[in-house]
């Protein structure tokens, strides 16, 4: 078994016939992104499904000035990607690098599509994961604009404590909808509430 990980996660949705996920597992490209490094950038198309092995990606979009307002940070075990630029190979306003230096596996869509229309499970499993994602968004946009700063960063250490240890604070600040000054003195504020 190539990527026991991938193997896991499917898992968690389906039951995979062994010889199949050995089948599915050469359709994946992987590869390495150092800390900084872009999958893609804003105006080029998102060419490939990212499934994240380790470290973190952040997905994100600029505003006039070139400040990064993040969307979403993928970490072990998520998928990422722009979608709409994915299948409809469209230029994407979207960039995705590595906050944290990544261990990721690629699919290109022709492989994609085969592996929806060869195996079963595969589309299943996409068809839940992204309810799961769903779901994960909606909580964001529903923190978004009605939670404070406090309860969003509470939420996100409790949630996603892999993301507080990897993710530099200006990259979580942005993540949060918040100032990186904001978040350094809510994070003192709740450190001093622990004293």
């Amino acid at each position: 078994m190539l990527y026991p990980d991938l193997y896991e996660n499917i898992l968690h949705y389906t039951k995979v016939p062994e010889k199949d996920y050995a089948e599915l597992e050469l359709l994946f490209t992987p590869r390495q992104f150092k800390q900084g490094s872009y999958i893609f950038k804003a105006g080029e198309i998102c060419k490939e499904g990212i499934f994240v092995r380790s470290g973190c990606l952040s997905y994100f979009t600029l505003d006039e000035e070139g400040n990064e307002f993040i969307v979403d940070l993928a970490t072990k075990g998520w998928w990422t990607g722009d979608g709409e630029s994915f299948f409809k190979k469209s230029k994407s306003i979207y960039s995705i690098k590595a906050v944290y230096e990544a261990e990721v596996l690629l699919i290109e869509m022709e492989k994609a599509l085969y592996a929806i229309e060869r195996y079963p499970f595969y589309l299943y499993y996409h068809y839940f994961a992204l309810l799961d994602y769903r779901n994960r968004t909606d909580k964001l946009l529903k923190g978004a604009l009605h939670a404070s700063a406090e309860q969003k960063y509470l939420e996100l250490i409790s949630q996603r404590p892999d993301i507080v240890q990897m993710v530099p604070l200006y990259d979580i600040a942005s993540f949060l909808g918040i100032t990186p000054q904001s978040l350094s003195r809510l994070r003192k504020k709740i450190a001093e509430r622990k004293d």
